[in-house]
């Protein structure tokens, strides 16, 4: 039977009996692997961008896993995570990445680590995108002055929470303006 038809319908019977059959467009050829290729690398992005942005923004005071860390300020991160004010606190085992306040809230409460300055710090610990330790604080203390800094109330709700405004009723109990 194959042998009575011609060459055309030889080829229209290839081409229906194809399972990834070449897409074909005037002039063009595209390869179907070359188009599963394209569609898996952007499914992986889309993916992987979505789950991180996920894992940020649902990173979230936790008390089952607080811990308090005693230590000294290695180091001051210029740029925020999570759009909250960090620091590196080592102590004698570990760093840890110390997550703070927004930066107004900090700059409005007169948080400036310094390098070298030795804190407490009670927190959340989890581990970031990084793979690196960090803490969500709850308060930080300076060992040297006794300054004690409450970011969070105690339901572990930030303090800089309010509805609708920069200002909650937290904010007004623990930092009063002069």
């Amino acid at each position: 039977m194959l042998s009575s038809l011609t060459s055309l319908d030889a080829q229209r019977l290839e081409q229906k009996t194809e399972i990834w059959p070449v897409m074909r467009y005037p002039g063009k050829t595209v390869d179907p692997n070359f188009s599963r290729a394209i569609c898996f690398v952007l499914i992986t992005i889309i993916v992987s961008a979505s789950a991180r942005d996920a894992c940020a923004r649902e990173t979230g005071y936790d008390e089952n896993t607080e811990i308090v860390v005693n230590g000294k300020i290695r180091q001051t991160l210029a740029g925020p995570y999570l759009g909250f004010q960090c620091f590196i606190v080592q102590t004698k085992s570990k760093c840890f990445h110390v997550l703070t306040a927004p930066h107004w809230f900090a700059r409005h409460v007169g948080l400036n680590p310094k390098i070298g300055t030795e804190v407490e710090v009670v927190g959340s610990k989890f581990f970031g995108v990084d793979g690196s330790l960090y803490l969500l604080a709850k308060s930080l203390t300076f060992v040297e002055s006794g300054r004690q800094i409450m970011l969070r109330d105690k339901t572990c709700k930030p303090v800089w929470i309010g509805a609708g405004s920069r200002e909650s009723s937290c904010l007004r109990i623990f930092y009063t303006k002069p």
